[in-house]
Formats: structure tokens, sequence, C-alpha cells
């Protein structure tokens, strides 16, 4: 059974036995020795009321009263004599004195006129006698001293032993019933201060187990000053400190799977930029391949045709310088080679110049072009850059608006930030893209037309812009289309100095 082997009922076991022990050998060593203990008193008595009594003067008035208190102190009876045997005490006079008859004083005067055999003799030092004697007529055991005084009295103390021994039952009785209501007291303060001990221990041990399940939640209560509580507030501190370290690694771990997942990202990405820059030159590559083969062989062999392929060659080859110099601008970007020249600049008007360089455009496609920006609006940035990322941005819109072929731009205050944003009408973009077409080469449609001269570079432009301006980015489907949106700082916060790298937050 568990509670057999708890420290709260062997330490309650325990120590009672230690207290029955104790008390069975108290009332051992009582029942043994209580008896030779009063006999030994009793002796003592005796021989200090022969001294006392020895002591007094038979002429003084006071000397049958002055007998008799110590009589009563003692608790003995006394006889003197002088050495001739003339009896000195107790006598007629002071029987009589007390108002007693004749009669009253041969009764009593009968009573040391004992007729007495000595069982045991014991002399000491000085020839006073220890004696038991035996009364012949009532067979009544006593205990006697017998003493001679200054060679003219002889004092004897008496009492009879069966006082003695009433008084040692008497005790011996007395001091078993004690025992029995000591012992139920003890067992009881014996089970307080096993829970008083054992409690902060069982707390202590109960703490220990949730910290093993690392749990550490709950505290051991301290409200001790000895080792129990120091052992407390140890385990206190334990128990914190190897939270505090266990968050810490957890944080950590965290910190390292996130930094894995972004290195495996990282690896991801780089194989799907890899992957899309091979596509992307592959096709070119093999125009101007294929062409420049036709020339050599002579498949071409008049003016009109060999200044069509070399046309194409041409075009091929500015297509692939136009995706180098992207990447190299996209490279410098995310490097941090282009620093920031900030100003102050009107954001209405700086939307209202993009879209009048793009008005032919629109107008060929069918585009209706809104900005409803509010004219108070003043942002700080780099406005050379800032262009790249709103036109790329309105470049993307042309690329994807459908019915009712609507773009507008919008701006509202964001903190210290005034967020613009780009809506065009079409389809949504899949979830799973959202996050995906800021990375380089991506495009959510997959369709790779050629005739639209897009590389996939453009929103990789504008995050890394964004980020040399630490300012967010990001796009949201919304009803009838797509907004792609931008932040602008509403105040000054590179004053005289360039950011260069530091990470955006795209939402």
């Amino acid at each position: 059974m568990k509670w057999k082997s708890s420290i709260r009922f062997q330490l309650f076991i325990q120590v009672s036995i230690i207290i029955m022990i104790c008390v069975a050998v108290l009332l051992l060593a009582n029942s043994q020795l209580l008896p030779y203990y009063y006999e030994y008193s009793e002796r003592n008595s005796l021989a200090d009321a022969v001294k006392e009594a020895g002591a007094l003067d038979e002429n003084d008035e006071d000397f049958n009263q002055n007998i008799a208190d110590i009589e009563r102190k003692y608790d003995v009876s006394l006889q003197i004599y002088t050495i001739t045997g003339r009896l000195v005490y107790p006598n007629l006079m002071a029987i009589t004195a007390n108002g007693q008859t004749l009669n009253d004083w041969i009764e009593y005067f009968a009573n040391y006129q004992r007729k007495v055999s000595v069982l045991e003799q014991e002399q000491e030092k000085g020839g006073a006698l220890f004696q038991i004697q035996q009364d012949i007529n009532t067979g009544v055991q006593y205990l006697s001293y017998v003493a001679v005084v200054d060679d003219a009295y002889q004092v004897e103390a008496f009492t009879p032993r069966s006082t003695i021994e009433l008084n040692a039952s008497i005790a011996d009785s007395l001091v078993w019933k004690i025992a029995t209501v000591v012992l139920v007291l003890a067992f009881v303060l014996v089970f307080w201060y096993s829970r008083k001990i054992t409690n902060p221990i069982i707390e202590m041990n109960g703490v220990t187990k949730r910290m093993a399940n690392m749990d550490f939640s709950r505290k051991c209560t301290v409200t001790r000053k000895d080792e129990l509580g120091e052992l407390g507030k140890s385990i206190n501190l334990l128990s914190d400190t190897l939270d505090e370290t266990l968050q810490d690694l957890k944080q950590k771990n965290e910190r390292l799977k996130n930094d894995i997942e972004w290195e495996r990202r990282q690896e991801q990405v780089r194989k799907e930029f890899i992957s899309n820059v091979s596509h992307e030159l592959k096709t070119p590559i093999a125009i101007v391949q294929g062409y420049a083969e036709g020339l050599e062989t002579g498949v071409a062999d008049d003016p009109e045709s060999v200044s069509e392929y070399c046309k194409v060659i041409m075009d091929e080859t500015s297509r692939m310088n136009d995706i180098v110099v992207e990447l190299l601008e996209l490279s410098k970007y995310e490097q941090g080679a282009y620093p920031l020249h900030c100003e102050a600049f009107n954001i209405r008007s700086f939307v209202d110049d993009m879209l009048s360089s793009m008005k032919v455009l629109f107008e060929d496609k069918g585009i209706t072009a809104v900005n409803l920006i509010d004219g108070a609006f003043t942002g700080y940035g780099d406005v050379t850059k800032l262009e790249m990322v709103l036109s790329n941005y309105i470049g993307n819109a042309i690329s994807h608006v459908k019915e009712p072929y609507q773009i507008r731009i919008t701006a509202q205050e964001k903190g210290h930030c005034i967020r613009v944003g780009v809506f065009n009408s079409g389809d949504p973009i899949a979830p799973e893209d959202l996050d995906k077409i800021w990375n380089s080469f991506y495009r959510a449609d997959k369709s790779h037309n050629r005739s639209e001269n897009r590389f996939g570079l453009g929103l990789s432009i504008v995050r890394a812009i964004q980020n040399l301006h630490q300012m967010k980015y990001g796009v949201e489907n919304v009803e009838g289309g797509v907004r792609f949106w931008f932040d602008v700082s509403a105040e000054n916060i590179w004053p005289e100095k360039d950011l260069t790298n530091v990470p955006a937050v795209v939402e």
C-alpha cells in the first residue's frame, strides 16, 4: 500500500515507537525502583526527624509541641527515652494538656510499648541503627531509625512499612495513568509534528515531479528559515533557472528551425531562379543559333531575307541584354549598391506624372486609369527608385487587367506612412501564389508570353527597393480584382545618411 511507504507514515511510526520504548522503560523503572526509592526517601526522613528532635531541649515549654510538629512534618512517630529508661516523649502531661483522658493516654502510650522483633538491622557510622521491625502482636512491620543523642537520650523514629508500600503503589498507579495520557497526547503531537515536518518535503516532491515533466508553474511555499526552507528556495531557483534555460533553448530551436526552413526556401528559390534564367535565355539563344546557322548555310540568299534574319538575331540579343541588365539592377538593389537620395515629394503629383507617361498605352488597351490620391499627402523617399516601384505595379496591372478595364491609384495614412495602392480589375491571384510572386522570374500565370517582354523580375525589384527604404509592401485580393501596395514614409527618417540592405516586411 502506497501510504505505508510514505515518509509521513514512516516518521510517525518511528517516532511513536521511540516514545513507546521510552515510556515502557520509564514504567519498568518506576515499578522496579519506586519501592526502593520510597524506602530510601523514608530513611532520610526518619534520620532527619531524629536529628531535629535530638536538637530540642526537654526543658523547653514548647518541647512537646515541637516534637509533634516534627512528626507531622516527616509523617513519622517519635519516641524519646533517657539513657536510664525514662520516657521523655510522649508523656502524660502533654496528652492531658490537649484535653484527652487517662485512658486515651494509656492507649496512646501502649503504642510506644511495642513488642517488636528485629528482622533486619543496619548500623551507620556513629552508632545509629536502621531496623526493620515486626510487631509481635499485630505482625505489622516498621522501618525504624534509632540514635543516641548527647549520650543522654535515645531517640527513635519509626513508620509502618505498609505506608511506604502503599505510597509506592499509589505513585506507580498514578505514573501508569499519566503515562497513558502522555502516550495518547504524544501520538497526537507526533502526528501533527510529522505533518509539519513532511508537508514541505511532500510539496517539494510534487514540485520536482512536475519539473521532471517540464512543468515549472508550481513553486514551493517557503515559510521556514531552516534547512527545509533553504531547500525550498533552492528548488524554486532551480525551477526558474531551468524554465528560463528551456524557454531560451526553445526560442533558439525555433530560430534554428526557421533558419533551416529559410535556407531550404532559399535553396528552392535558387533552383527556381536558375531554372527560370535558363528558361528565359534558352529560347532567345536557340532562335539566335537557328537564324545564324541559316545565314551560314545560305538559306537566306537574297538581301531582304538576310536583313530579316539579322533583325530577328538583333531582337533576341536585345532581349537577352534586357534580362541581364534587369538581373544586374536587382543584384545591385539587393546588395545595397545604390544609395538612397531621399527628398520630400507630393504623392498625387508623383502618380500623375507616371500616369501621364503611360497615357498612350492606356488608350491603346482601352484602360481607364484614375488617380484618387488626396493632394495633401506628402512622402519622403528616393523618387527615382519609387518611380520604378510604381512603374512595375502599373505595368503588372496593365498585363492582368480585365473587364471593365479599370486601374485605380489610392492612398491612405498608416501610422507614420502613406500606403499607396494600385488596383486593377480582373482575376484574383491564387492564395498559394501570393507569397511567391515576389521571387525572381516567378509568374503566377505560367504563360511566359514573350510578346509582353516580361521576365518576372519587376516585383523582385519592388521588394529590393522597399527593403532599401525600410518600408512595407504587399498584395491582396479585393472585390473585383487585385490591389498591390507599397508604403512611403510620411517623415524624413533618413537625415544625411543612406540606408542599404535593410529588410522590409511583406504582408
